[in-house]
């Protein structure tokens, strides 16, 4: 009797497609769907939902906005949404038979919360250190230890995506109760784009043909660390005019993207600094592409540093995440994040070397191909699986859980309460203003005075 697959439910934090959403793209795609059925939330409607349409992935939308949460209105509101998305989670994992529920983010709980409340496995998948920066974070103020409890008392069992992500979370949690599983490739698309190369991108941009790429890929936010590419740009451009500097992405945090543009006119590099925005055709600029720059904040394993690499490119990139668990030092070079001396003169030295160039990156490509393959990286997500599925299930229902919802419901009804409450009061101010500049009102006045 053949089985039937067992329904995975997966919680993603993004709309857009970004590192995340592309591992779970890679897993959609290559998972034994035979044996696991993949069935997707998602927080709106965006480039990730279309794209999951698009594989028939049977997926839905349940809004939320951990991005946004700084304006009082805005965090009650969240905060009012919060148990009904949590039983929304729980009627899915009831009707849906669900066998586990996967978590894709660092900063959605609901789908723990409710997971232990259903009486089924949670597996949470860090792609990223704790944050305190994130909004969410700035509201409820837990600490890494803390953060990193909750984690550990929510789950079944714990990925983490690199080493150094891995031991950001150890203590509290036992490292070897953290299993590392890194980011990996499909490499077709990659392979494509190097036999078709043909040089366009020069012609697209206007450059000549002994012009030099630099590029430096993701979303254009301050994590990404294009302030510090940008910086780096100008000791190069002044010591070789034929260096080209890309920044691809979306314009994510705007007020950042603002200041790089204006910084690049204030430096006088706007002739060789180049925004172009998102693009489709990633594989084929990084196949032009000389050298490659990831100038990060923050990174988990970065799929972009990965595909550089599988397209012959020599990386420069900053020490994060699971950087020095993917370069070497023959394939390419690391240094100290905003170290922007050292990103320069790196690029100033490569540029005159273009057999080292060709050399390194023949090896990057060599070594990605060997040690971050997606199949791998799936098959050991799918034995993961096996392992929380053949432990006996949580048992269901939480008061620890339940008393936490509560308070949330009535922390935002009050905290609503008193938003409107500020409002009124505003809008009193306001009218007292009006009636005081009324020249009725000043004449009464003045005649009452006398």
């Amino acid at each position: 009797m053949k089985l039937k697959p067992l329904n995975i439910l997966f919680i993603s934090s993004n709309a857009d497609i970004a590192g995340g959403e592309n591992y779970l793209l890679t897993v959609f795609r290559l998972i034994d769907k035979t044996r696991f059925n993949p069935i997707v939330m998602v927080p709106g409607e965006g480039n990730f939902y279309n794209e999951l349409i698009r594989l028939g992935i049977d997926s839905f939308v349940l809004k939320m906005n951990y991005f946004w949460l700084t304006p009082p209105d805005e965090w009650y509101k969240h905060l009012e949404a919060l148990p009904p998305r949590v039983r929304y989670l729980g009627d899915i994992i009831r009707t849906k038979n669900i066998s586990l529920v996967h978590t894709n983010s660092n900063i959605i709980f609901e789908g723990a919360l409710a997971a232990r409340l259903a009486g089924v496995h949670h597996l949470f998948f860090a792609h990223l250190e704790f944050l305190p920066q994130n909004p969410i974070f700035q509201r409820f103020t837990l600490n890494a230890a803390s953060y990193a409890q909750m984690i550990d008392d929510l789950s079944s069992h714990i990925i983490a995506v690199s080493n150094t992500v891995a031991q950001s979370y150890s203590p509290p949690i036992d490292i070897n109760r953290i299993q590392v599983i890194h980011n990996g490739l499909e490499f077709e698309k990659f392979d494509l784009a190097l036999e078709n190369r043909d040089g366009s991108l020069l012609s697209e941009l206007g450059l000549s043909d002994d012009s030099l790429i630099v590029s430096a890929i993701g979303r254009v936010h301050p994590d990404k660390g294009f302030d510090y590419y940008i910086e780096a740009a100008v000791f190069v451009v002044r010591q070789n005019p034929k260096v080209h500097f890309l920044i691809v992405g979306k314009d994510e945090n705007i007020g950042f993207c603002k200041a790089l543009r204006s910084r690049v006119k204030e430096l006088n590099i706007i002739d060789n600094v180049h925004f172009l925005g998102q693009r489709d055709d990633v594989p084929r600029i990084l196949a032009e592409t000389d050298i490659f720059v990831l100038s990060s904040r923050v990174e988990g394993h970065p799929f972009v540093l990965l595909e550089a690499m599988a397209c012959a490119c020599v990386s420069i990139a900053t020490r994060c995440g699971g950087v020095e668990e993917t370069v070497t030092d023959d394939t390419g070079y690391i240094i100290d994040i905003g170290d922007i001396q050292a990103t320069a003169s790196t690029i100033i030295n490569l540029a005159r070397a273009p057999d080292l160039r060709n050399k390194m990156g023949s090896l990057a490509r060599s070594r990605v191909k060997k040690y971050f393959e997606a199949k791998y990286c799936i098959k050991s997500l799918a034995d993961a699986y096996d392992l929380i599925l053949s432990q006996p299930k949580p048992l269901p229902g939480s008061y620890a859980i339940d008393f936490f919802l509560q308070a949330v419901a009535e922390n935002a009804y009050l905290g609503n309460q008193v938003v409107q409450l500020n409002e009124r009061v505003k809008n009193l101010e306001h009218l007292s203003d009006k009636i005081r500049k009324n020249p009725i009102y000043r004449m009464a006045k003045k005649i009452m005075g006398h």
